[in-house]
């Protein structure tokens, strides 16, 4: 390569890394840098900006659990189908379902079943033969146990990532690891505050030069008064697109003709409810046959249970009321939310209360018509994760494929179950093990803790090469600065996420790039030795030297690349960076300085180097 390419070269890579920093230097890129370029600032960490670590355990076995109750509901309906007499319906004990059915051609009616229809389940034994009625219990496989547990991880991680989108959250880290256990980290949630949101939609209204505006920071959200729909759109989407946990809320017209927006803002308690919601949502019919405190009092019917609902609150004065209301729940379940294809939030205007709109898939509209029209005059119970929500009674068949879940609700609550409903229920339900909230002062620390670190580091690097090594040694520097440069660009230009162990790969790339410089100049003084020439010595220290330098930084870029393929968090991000620094250190090292070589070295007479 000649001595221009390769300085060509070395400028060019130095620009493109700067152009893809550019929008992490200024506060507003889309107004500043032009379209055709970089617009994306470099993604910083949990640990630099703040936000959310979790990590949640999936209670695979309540997933098992829930399968065996519906295999059972299923196989009991089966049995009905078959005309087989089943005495009190089947049982779930453990891992097994019990059913008790009337005479041995009812027992062989049942195995043959599991047979053909139930691979999932075996028969374990069998008791009572030549009875009135034989019990058989069948367990579920091993295989089947395990894909159920696979299944509900999976499916979290894939539920809990959708409502995290909708959320607002940028860049989320969503990863299983160990045994059913998912980390989420969610950078830069809680670190917004409504004031300042406040204050930058006012300046940004102020610089377009909009004068008919209010805007009023509410706690958690954001209200502003806009003149007409189209500013309000263009408003909201730019305050979304610049802030990391804001989401619109609300965009409507209010009755004066000017337009309302609502900014929210996400924080961790939020975050957390919506993520550990199971969000199980069933229909049930009421059980009228006797009232909740007969069944408590005189016991529950063996096909119905007892389940309770919210608890009551004011809704003058936001107070929680004494006590939850009971409700006697048939078992059955009639519907599952499995069938919801939309839900939004919504508002009763005239009782001023929140609400969640239902929309139904082309199943579940024919399934709900056709409950609503055979059970019209009963109460129908909406039960989510085991409380009822509302228990209306069927005036008429309901055929739209719409329905409500009305109640005590403010605006977030709403809003987050909606989003928990759009993106599905959990299979199985989690629990937080571990939890670590950052705030964005501490994150603000740590960038501070990591730049101090990363100069003290540059600065002993630099003092050393320059007295050493001498003219040389500038290069060397000159070559560090691109290093860093280079890494960071490349960061940015893939979307990737700088954290504090991404730093410390940063600080550990500058020593190994200047490990190579080394020895690049200890081979050029050894061929000076010689007596080369200037030019001469420069093209064999750089070619000796070159296999050696090979060898290093490859084997250290195989350790990344395991650390990064088998790593999670910080660990990942710290092979990320290390990796980039690694290819960056040996451009730098091998094309960078060879460059400046080449420069000083094309003036005619030069018959000393400075090294």
């Amino acid at each position: 390569m000649s001595a221009n390419w390769r300085l060509g070269l070395v400028l060019s890579v130095a620009v493109i890394a700067f152009l893809f920093l550019l929008p992490s230097f200024v506060d507003k890129p889309s107004d500043t840098i032009p379209g055709f370029l970089p617009q994306r600032p470099l993604n910083r960490g949990l640990d630099l900006q703040g936000g959310l670590h979790l990590e949640l355990k999936v209670e695979t076995e309540k997933a098992v659990e829930n399968s065996l109750n519906r295999l059972s509901e299923q196989l009991d309906s089966r049995l009905r189908e078959e005309r087989v007499r089943i005495k009190g319906g089947s049982k779930v004990n453990r891992r097994n379902i019990i059913s008790t059915v009337r005479g041995d051609e009812g027992a062989q009616r049942l195995t043959k079943l599991i047979e053909d229809e139930f691979g999932g389940l075996r028969e374990v034994s069998r008791s009572g033969a030549g009875g009135d009625y034989i019990t058989v219990t069948m367990t579920m496989t091993d295989d089947e146990v395990a894909a159920i547990e696979q299944y509900a991880i999976d499916q979290g991680i894939e539920t809990i990532r959708n409502r995290i989108d909708q959320f607002g959250v940028a860049e989320p880290v969503i990863v299983p690891q160990g045994k059913g256990e998912i980390l989420i980290q969610l950078p830069g949630l809680g670190s917004l505050s409504a004031d300042k949101i406040a204050r930058d939609v006012t300046v940004l209204l102020e610089e377009k030069g909009i004068a008919d505006f209010t805007v009023e920071p509410m706690g958690s959200q954001v209200k502003v008064i806009l003149p007409d729909m189209v500013l309000a759109e263009e408003i909201a989407d730019s305050a979304v697109g610049l802030y990391v946990g804001l989401s619109r809320d609300k965009l409507e017209f209010n009755p004066d003709g000017k337009v309302e927006l609502v900014l929210g803002l996400a924080s961790s308690q939020r975050a957390k409810k919506l993520i550990g919601q199971t969000a199980q949502l069933e229909f049930h019919l009421l059980d009228e046959s006797m009232t909740p405190q007969a069944a408590l009092a005189g016991g529950v019917p063996p096909d119905s249970e007892i389940l309770y609902g919210k608890p009551d609150v004011d809704l003058r004065t936001g107070k929680q009321k004494q006590g939850r209301p009971a409700y006697l729940v048939k078992k059955r379940v009639l519907l599952t939310g499995e069938v919801i294809s939309e839900a939004r939030l919504s508002v009763d205007q005239n009782r001023a209360q929140y609400y969640v709109m239902m929309e139904f898939n082309s199943q579940g509209k024919k399934l709900f018509g056709d409950i609503t029209t055979q059970f019209t005059q009963k109460y129908l119970a909406i039960v989510l994760d085991g409380v009822v929500q509302s228990a209306p009674v069927i005036r008429e068949p309901i055929t739209g494929g719409r329905a409500s879940i009305s109640g005590t609700f403010t605006r977030n609550e709403a809003r987050d179950l909606a989003i928990a409903l759009r993106s599905g229920s959990l299979p199985a339900p989690v629990s937080v093990m571990h939890e670590i909230e950052v705030g964005a002062s501490l994150g603000n620390d740590s960038i501070k803790a990591g730049i101090l670190s990363l100069l003290i580091g540059f600065g002993l690097v630099v003092l050393f090469m320059a007295v050493y090594y001498k003219g040389a040694g500038f290069l060397a520097v000159l070559a560090l600065v691109l290093n860093v440069l280079v890494v960071l660009g490349a960061l940015a230009a893939f979307n990737a996420t700088l954290t504090l162990p991404g730093i410390a790969g940063i600080v550990l790339t500058i020593g190994m790039a200047v490990d190579a410089n080394v020895l690049i100049f200890e081979r050029i003084r050894e061929e000076l030795r010689l007596g080369k020439s200037p030019l001469n010595a420069v093209d064999s220290g750089y070619a000796k030297a070159f296999t050696t330098i090979l060898d290093a930084n490859v084997t250290t870029l195989i350790a990344a690349i395991v650390l990064g393929w088998l790593g999670t968090g910080p660990i990942r991000g710290f092979a990320v960076t290390l990796g980039i620094g690694i290819l960056a250190s040996m451009f730098t090292a091998v094309v960078g300085t060879r460059a400046g070589f080449d420069k000083f070295l094309a003036k005619r007479g030069t018959k000393r180097l400075s090294i």
